[in-house]
């Protein structure tokens, strides 16, 4: 965003200075341009405003017959096409052509627009129309400029076409001439040579070189790898999952190359685990190092920019809660486009910063996470993985979901567990039962979801009981301690399970950073602080939880403990590193997909209160989800901060040597789950603030038995129990008592992160790496 913004303020100087015509010729080269970038990343709901403009101005100042006039609508089919809007796409593609073949019918331009047209067709399925323009584009660049790489990317479409019709004798050559003109012209490690190789690989595989097809496999994912790094050092979150969505088919071939086509093949097994390790949680680790940079190391012009983050995070944040007021809807929807705009900006500005000095761009290696992982340990890697038809070229059937183990010291192993629409059906109806003490059929649905998941690993497992599990999908809100495994035993008996976002966070665990204060405990907020008249919200108080804070206080003496009115949102975004963090209040998660209206659950009574006048409009999960301190069932006054902190805002709370946060609320632990980038919700929030590990609840739970678990937590903390084991043994006893023994009060609670136990000495001004 900021580069763009300097080039239109170059375009602005040229413009004042230059002749009309040739200042709009000017201008529309630079949208051109700036339309070009936006699709190589992915960016297609950003590059058609841009892409309009260009064909918008381009018409208005330029003659008919202008390269730029024809380039600016091949621009805005292209994007049409990766929208999906084929007809558009084609009317415009066609336009652009005669415009060209009437001017200059033998040049690279046209040569281009043909290609372009022709994947056009290629993604319909009209081969036969493709083959045609292909041939007339191969033709020009044969006469012109053999050498060129757009030569050897409409060589890559002839390819592709002929592959599509079993004409893989003429595939094979096609390849092997793109392929070498394009690392002749663009290097070993340009993305296009990586997407020449992954078009190469269905080939080779039908045609039975499979050593082939996994080598060309590994040098591609190496070289998207080589890339994907130095990509992600910049831009703001979106446009780092916009981009790696672009990169989402080879992730998903190289799963589907080993579980469908290579079971045996350890080179593919291989490639299979690291794609994982690579791709899952990818856009979190980048944006937690960009924070953590900020915090940690930049200057001070670096930290205002932070502030200001901060500070639109908070504006957006309110303005969602509150809702318009006396905006008209059109203008509350653009002032919170605008308030996005600006918090993108900020965000692609520190990452541009922080990525100057961040060291953990380093590889990411299977073999460097086996060594991580404890001997006692195994990691487990679920992954999604779509169906892909070599022959065909296309992706189809069912998607599976996968599970592959890790040890230190042993080759890895895997299972296809099966089709994944059985599996999140199981795991929709279990998760329905926990949350519901009165259910009686939970043990039957938790052996249901056990046989189709664990009972498969456990095979794996052998000895093993400590699991460091990444989950995706919709299992990253099933508590696997909750499953029912052959003899009618929770898991939670006999297994630990500690939940990470990828196994890469093994990694993270490496390096260690001291905390800066002693424990803080927030609890029992005067939710009505600034008075009671006119409440726009009307969450019921929680004096139980200061029974917890006063039980904990005594397991953690030198805690200090925040209630009524300071239990609030500003004293919480004060915080700067404490040892623990526990919070007791209410929280709560708006799914995007429920029923739109204006009303928040109050998560422990079931009861709903409105949170704004108007239903929410926005997208952002971030943005639906948070917690409930001092003053939330007041009108927020001016200076003073609203009462309800979201996940947005809480991903800028400096947790950096935070060994451990606690959110003894409602659903803290749930989100908007996305696959491969695990939950967006306050999971995701504090680790991107940098809290070492989290425990955090996936459904509402009893305040009493909240309590209970809490106290016998922290007991087990302070005996010496890692984070995760004593959790574990805290919910064993629970679950062997008379009265509490349903998993609605004892499995809600899971441990995300660092499950070691803690180190209550290691608490220092340090800073982190």
């Amino acid at each position: 965003m900021e580069r763009f913004v300097r080039t239109l303020l170059l375009v602005i100087l040229f413009l004042s200075s230059a002749p009309l015509a040739q200042s709009q010729g000017f201008l529309v080269e630079e949208l051109n341009k700036r339309v070009s970038d936006l699709l190589q990343q992915g960016r297609y709901t950003d590059a058609f405003p841009v892409a309009q403009e260009a064909v918008a101005v381009a018409k208005k100042s330029l003659r008919p017959d202008d390269t730029d006039l024809a380039k600016s609508l091949n621009n805005m089919a292209e994007v049409y096409r990766a929208q999906g809007r084929y007809a558009d796409a084609e009317r415009l593609f066609k336009k652009a052509l005669t415009m060209r073949e009437t001017t200059r019918p033998d040049d690279a331009d046209l040569a281009r627009l043909l290609n372009n047209m022709a994947e056009l067709y290629i993604v319909q399925d009209r081969y036969a129309d493709a083959e045609t323009l292909l041939k007339r584009a191969l033709m020009i660049w044969e006469a012109t400029r053999p050498d060129h790489p757009d030569y050897a990317l409409a060589l890559n479409n002839m390819a592709v076409l002929c592959s599509r019709q079993w004409r893989y004798a003429e595939a094979n050559v096609l390849f092997a001439r793109c392929l070498k003109i394009t690392e002749d012209t663009m290097g070993s490690a340009h993305p296009r040579v990586s997407e020449v190789l992954h078009n190469l690989t269905p080939l080779t595989l039908v045609l039975g070189r499979i050593d082939d097809t996994v080598a060309f496999s590994i040098r591609a994912h190496s070289i998207d790898e080589y890339n994907m790094e130095r990509i992600l050092l910049t831009g703001f979150e979106e446009q780092k999952r916009m981009y790696m969505r672009t990169m989402l088919a080879a992730h998903s071939w190289a799963i589907s190359l080993h579980a469908l086509y290579a079971p045996s093949n350890l080179s593919a097994l291989r490639l299979a685990i690291s794609s994982v390790l690579r791709w899952k949680g990818r856009v979190l680790d980048s944006m937690r190092d960009t924070y953590g940079a900020t915090v940690r190391r930049l200057a001070d012009e670096d930290r205002k920019t932070l502030a200001e983050l901060q500070s639109v995070t908070g504006q957006l944040a309110t303005l969602v809660n509150t809702g318009p007021g006396a905006m008209a809807p059109e203008q509350y929807r653009q002032t919170l486009d605008r308030l996005e705009a600006i918090r993108g900006s900020l965000q692609e500005k520190l990452s541009q910063r922080s990525g100057e000095v961040r060291a953990e761009t380093r590889t990411i290696t299977l073999e460097a996470v086996q060594q991580a992982i404890p001997k006692d340990s195994a990691l487990v890697e679920l992954t999604v993985c779509p169906t892909y038809d070599a022959a065909m070229g296309l992706w189809v059937g069912e998607a599976h979901y996968v599970a592959y183990v890790l040890w230190p010291d042993r080759t890895p192993a895997w299972v296809d567990l099966g089709e994944a629409g059985p599996i999140e059906q199981a795991a929709a109806k279990l998760r329905e039962a926990l949350g519901d003490h009165t259910r009686t059929d939970v043990v039957t649905l938790a052996r249901a979801l056990d046989d189709l998941t664990m009972r498969r690993i456990r095979r794996l497992l052998g000895p093993t009981r400590t699991v460091l599990l990444s989950p995706d999908g919709v299992l990253n809100l099933i508590p696997f301690g909750a499953l029912v495994d052959e003899k009618g035993d929770y898991l939670v008996k006999e297994f630990s399970f500690v939940y990470l976002t990828s196994g890469r966070d093994i990694l993270q665990m490496q390096v260690a950073v001291d905390s800066k204060t002693t424990p803080i405990i927030i609890a029992n907020p005067d939710y009505s602080l600034y008075g009671v008249d006119f409440p726009r919200r009307c969450w019921p108080s929680l004096p139980g939880t200061s029974d917890e804070a006063e039980s904990l206080k005594g397991l953690l003496p030198d805690a200090r403990v925040l209630e009524w009115e300071e239990a609030s949102e500003e004293k919480l975004k004060e915080v700067s590193g404490p040892q623990i963090l526990h919070i007791a209040t209410h929280g709560f998660f708006k799914d995007r997909t429920s029923e739109k209206g204006t009303f928040w659950k109050a998560p422990a009574y079931g009861a709903s209160w409105p949170i704004a006048s108007t239903p929410l409009v926005v997208d952002n999960p971030l943005l639906r989800s948070g917690l409930v301190l001092a003053g939330a069932n007041s009108p927020a006054k001016e200076g003073r901060e609203d009462g309800i902190i979201t996940a947005l805002e809480m991903a800028h709370l400096d947790l950096w040597g935070t060994k451990l946060v606690v959110l003894s609320a409602c659903e803290t632990g749930t989100g908007e789950v996305q696959t491969g980038e695990g939950v967006y919700g306050l999971r995701r929030s504090l680790v991107l603030a940098g809290s070492q590990s989290q425990v955090m609840s996936l459904w509402k739970v009893s305040d009493v038995a909240t309590q209970l678990l809490m106290v016998a937590y922290y007991k087990g903390l302070r005996a010496g129990e890692g984070r995760s084991e004593a959790l574990r043994k805290a919910q064993v006893a629970m679950l062997e008592s008379r009265d509490r023994s349903h998993p609605y009060f004892w499995a809600s609670f899971i441990a995300s992160g660092d499950w070691r136990r803690m180190d209550w000495k290691a608490r220092r001004n340090a800073e982190a790496p």
